[in-house]
């Protein structure tokens, strides 16, 4: 029973499909490195080799390029209903989009005065590139469809 100050709104979900769900696991992944090289690794007392330190410090954009690709794909572009994107276009969105976020804030840390790595920005383009490649064999595995009973 409902008063007339309450709206009641039923959402219907559409279930994801096992490939969405891989993707969105692996984009959770990549995040989840994000926060823990950005905030126990970088931050630890333990002293790294020169090598380790450089990983540790272009590795976040690696990982957050893949997290942003995957999640544009697998989520937030799909939720958008005012723009209607083929999946070729939803594809180079999700590559592209995290490439020139990561990249512009790369060119911004000049104007904080702080450092500039152009390893930063291969790091982006490796993740980006890395998340298509996982859409596009995420795409290419067939989902087992139910045999219909009889």
């Amino acid at each position: 029973m409902t008063s007339k100050n309450t709206i009641m709104i039923q959402i219907q979900k559409k279930p994801l499909s096992r490939n969405f769900k891989i993707l969105k696991g692996i984009g959770t992944a990549a995040f989840i490195a994000v926060l823990v090289i950005q905030n126990y690794m970088r931050t630890s007392e333990l002293h790294y080799s020169i090598q380790t330190s450089h990983w540790l410090g272009i590795l976040p954009n690696f990982f957050g390029a893949l997290g942003i690709c995957l999640a544009l794909y697998s989520t937030h572009l799909l939720k958008l209903k005012r723009i209607r994107l083929s999946k070729n276009q939803l594809f180079v969105a999700s590559i592209t989009i995290p490439i020139i976020g990561l990249t512009a804030w790369e060119f911004l840390q000049i104007l904080a005065k702080r450092p500039f790595d152009i390893n930063d920005i291969y790091m982006t383009l490796a993740g980006s590139i890395i998340g298509g490649l996982i859409i596009l064999s995420s795409d290419l595995i067939k989902e087992k469809e139910p045999k219909p009973s009889m």
